[in-house]
């Protein structure tokens, strides 16, 4: 026989466990749910925070490494601009000069050399028919003839003229030409005394990698190019000697 008070009890238990059923399911689960959706829009509002102040900061840091590449490349474009009006004015203007002043030389020099002018002329004119005749056996017979007669008849009198005319060691040093004009003559009329430039032409090395730095800037000033400008100053060397001061043109 079930008692009074143990159904009371019962009862009572019955009627907790269906509050606080309810209570969990009408008020702790959506509180849990809504909790765990701001949570997550929260984390994904910082989230998308952090990036635009991490894209702020890259595009910060770009500009200033832009901004150094600029002025550097600048820096280094007027030191380059000075250094090549020095070049210029001080060491390849004169030196350009001695072709202009050999030229006008040349020019008053022409009343005097005209008769060695002349003189070359005709003895063109007159080994032209020789030189027809080697080169058409050379044509016909392909025997090489012309360069025999070079390499065994020319040089041959070469030697010989240098012989008779250079000093030092096993030369007579007469001063003396026999298959060239007197050194006077080749001085007055054909020889062109150019001295060296001096110095070479500024490099541009360092100013293509500076602007080759500052044009890649924003990928951290990766630089692959190097050019310089060798092939020109392969030209234009300064002397390596003291003594080698004067060419002959």
């Amino acid at each position: 026989m079930v008692s009074i008070p143990g159904l009371i009890r019962n009862a009572f238990k019955s009627l907790g466990n269906i509050l606080l059923n309810g209570i969990k399911t009408a008020i702790l689960n959506p509180i849990t749910n809504n909790f765990t959706k701001l949570f997550s829009v929260i984390a994904s509002g910082f989230n998308r925070i952090f990036g635009k102040i991490t894209d702020i900061i890259k595009t910060i840091t770009t500009l200033f490494n832009c901004l150094m590449a600029f002025f550097i490349f600048i820096s280094e474009l007027f030191k380059y601009i000075f250094n090549f009006c020095i070049w210029l004015f001080i060491y390849f203007l004169p030196w350009l000069g001695q072709y202009f002043e050999c030229a006008f030389e040349k020019i008053v020099s022409l009343p005097k050399c005209f008769f060695w002018y002349i003189l070359e002329c005709i003895s063109w004119v007159v080994y032209l028919p020789f030189r027809i005749v080697f080169w058409l056996i050379d044509y016909l017979f392909n025997i090489g003839l012309e360069q025999l007669i070079h390499d065994y008849f020319w040089c041959i009198l070469e030697d010989i003229d240098k012989f008779i005319h250079d000093e030092g060691e096993g030369s007579l040093g007469t001063g003396i030409h026999i298959i060239h004009f007197p050194d006077s003559v080749m001085d007055k009329c054909y020889n062109c005394h150019i001295k060296p430039i001096g110095k070479k032409m500024p490099s541009t090395c360092n100013l293509n990698k500076k602007y080759c730095k500052f044009i890649n800037c924003k990928n951290g000033n990766k630089c692959i190019s190097t050019k310089c400008n060798a092939q020109i100053n392969q030209y234009m060397e300064k002397p390596k000697s003291e003594g080698d001061t004067e060419t002959n043109m």
